[in-house]
């Protein structure tokens, strides 16, 4: 699948960014221009998420053979990817799957286990928003406190509220149902092994990113 994706900065090596579940590169255009200082910054968009086409099938293995595609298509020196929550475990996907392919992972806020907290309590409740209704974000924003009362988390489910000027109507960017629907798949998962010692492979606990850019710059150096 051809992915969409953000581009920043320029350089022989490349750092490509996975957002978590319910994210999209959108989230890191602050700090992708910050990286891009650096070397060439790619922030993708995984599939039924931001800009990317919508599949019914959903798992780890097709997003990594996804970013796969979009790797191969990259004429860099050396390519690091940084995973943030579900893109930690694409990350990890991909360095088992095709190693040869990256020089190094960093994985942000998860770890290669399986996880039994799940999204639905997010998902179902922006399902259940009659977008008909709505002629502003606020409003979306209101109805939408009735289940999720954390205005900051609000504001990141939002996120994915796009608004089409042509038509006059507002959709959501993510594949809602088949995000659902394949949340075992997703929370489920947990790789065979930790991903070969022949590349550099760095986990960055929770808290410790996107606020503190530095600590993933320092990764980076070499």
């Amino acid at each position: 699948m051809k992915l969409f994706s953000r581009f920043n900065g320029e350089g022989k090596d490349a750092l490509v960014i996975l957002h978590g579940l319910l994210g999209s590169s959108a989230n890191w255009r602050s700090l992708a221009k910050r990286f891009g200082q650096h070397r060439a910054v790619y922030s993708l968009d995984l599939r039924n998420h931001g800009q990317s086409p919508w599949s019914e099938e959903m798992d780890y293995a097709l997003m990594a053979d996804d970013v796969l595609e979009q790797i191969d298509s990259l004429d860099h020196r050396r390519i690091h990817l940084l995973g943030h929550s579900m893109g930690g475990k694409v990350a990890m996907e991909l360095a088992l799957s095709s190693p040869q392919s990256i020089d190094a992972i960093i994985v942000a806020d998860i770890a290669p286990v399986a996880y039994t907290h799940d999204f639905d309590h997010f998902i179902e409740p922006m399902l259940a928003l009659d977008l008909s209704t709505i002629s502003r974000r606020s409003q979306a924003d209101t109805q939408l406190s009735r289940q999720v009362p954390d205005p900051a988390i609000r504001a990141f489910l939002l996120h994915n509220l796009n608004y089409d000027k042509a038509d006059d109507r507002w959709s959501w960017r993510p594949n809602l149902e088949v995000l659902l629907n394949s949340m075992p798949k997703i929370i489920d998962n947990e790789p065979d092994k930790i991903p070969p010692n022949r590349q550099k492979n760095t986990m960055i606990r929770p808290n410790s990113t996107p606020s503190r850019p530095k600590s993933i710059r320092a990764v980076l150096k070499n």
